[in-house]
C-alpha cells in the first residue's frame, strides 16, 4: 500500500515530530502561539507589579475608553442630567415618595453613617475650616488648603447627591460637626463617600451592561493637596459613568 504525499513528507511513513497540523501539540505553530501568550501575560505582570511598587497612578476605563480630565463644571452638567433622567424614569415607573418616606429611606443611606444630615433639614455648612479672612495665624499653605478642602467637598457632594437622586433616596449634606473637623478629617470623610458612591454606581453600571474599570490612584500619600488630587482621578470616572448611565436611562424610557 503506498501512502498518501503530504506537504514535508515523501512516504506514507510519518517520522516523530512530523506533523501537518500546526495546532497539535509541539507543532512550531503552537509553540509560538504559547510563547507569545506567555511573554504578553509575563509583561502583563512586570507592569501590575510595577505599578504596585511605584504607585503609578492610571486613568479608569468606560465603554472601552479612556476617562477625560476632571473638571467640576463637567461632574455638575453630568450629574443634573443623571438626576433629571432618574426623576423621568421614576414619574414613568411608579409614585413619587412623599417626604416622610426620604426620611426614613435617608435613616439606611449608607452616607449615614458618616454623620452627614439630609439636605435642607438644618443649614448645611460648606465653608472653610477656619475663614481665612478672619485668621492672623494662618500660612499661606494652611489657606490653600482650605480652598483645596472645600473644592473637593462640593465636587464629592455634587457625586454623592447625583447618586442619591439614582437611587430615590434623600440628599445629604454636611451637618455642624462638618465645620469642628480638621482638613484631614474631612478628607478622610470624603474619601470614605468616594468609596461608597465607586460602589454603588459600579453597581449600577453593571446592571446595565456598561463596562469600566475605577482609577488606579497610586500609593497613597498624605499632604491635602495629594489627596485631593486623587479624589478628582475618582471623579473623572464618576463623571463618565454619570454620563453613560444616564443615556441608558434615556434610551430605555
Amino acid at each position: 500500500m503506498n501512502g498518501a504525499n503530504g506537504a514535508g513528507h515523501t512516504t506514507g511513513t510519518r517520522q516523530p515530530g512530523d506533523s501537518t497540523n500546526t495546532d497539535a501539540p509541539g507543532s512550531d505553530g503552537l509553540k509560538k502561539y504559547q510563547e507569545a501568550q506567555q511573554k504578553k501575560w509575563q509583561a502583563q505582570k512586570d507592569a501590575e507589579a510595577r505599578d504596585r511598587l511605584f504607585g503609578q497612578p492610571t486613568p479608569g476605563r468606560v465603554d472601552g475608553k479612556d476617562v477625560e480630565p476632571f473638571y467640576s463644571e463637567k461632574l455638575s452638567d453630568e450629574a443634573t442630567s443623571l438626576s433629571s433622567s432618574a426623576k423621568s424614569k421614576v414619574d414613568k415607573a411608579a409614585p413619587v415618595r412623599n417626604s416622610s418616606l426620604l426620611r426614613t429611606a435617608a435613616i439606611a443611606l449608607p452616607f449615614s453613617a458618616l454623620g452627614l444630615i439630609i439636605a435642607g433639614t438644618v443649614n448645611a455648612v460648606l465653608k472653610p475650616y477656619v475663614d481665612p479672612s478672619a485668621s492672623s495665624g494662618l500660612t499661606k499653605q494652611d489657606v490653600k488648603d482650605n480652598q483645596i478642602v472645600e473644592q473637593s467637598q462640593k465636587d464629592v457632594f455634587t457625586a454623592a447627591n447625583a447618586l442619591n437622586d439614582l437611587k430615590r433616596n434623600a440628599k445629604v449634606a454636611p451637618g455642624l460637626d462638618w465645620a469642628l473637623k480638621s482638613n484631614d478629617e474631612r478628607m478622610d470623610t470624603l474619601e470614605d463617600m468616594m468609596d461608597i458612591i465607586e460602589r454603588d454606581m459600579g453597581g449600577e453600571a453593571k446592571n446595565l451592561g456598561i463596562p469600566f474599570t475605577l482609577a488606579s490612584t497610586g500609593a497613597p500619600r498624605d499632604d491635602i493637596e495629594s489627596r485631593a488630587k486623587a479624589i478628582s482621578s475618582r471623579l473623572a470616572v464618576i463623571t463618565t459613568l454619570f454620563r453613560s448611565v444616564g443615556a441608558k436611562l434615556d434610551a430605555n424610557a
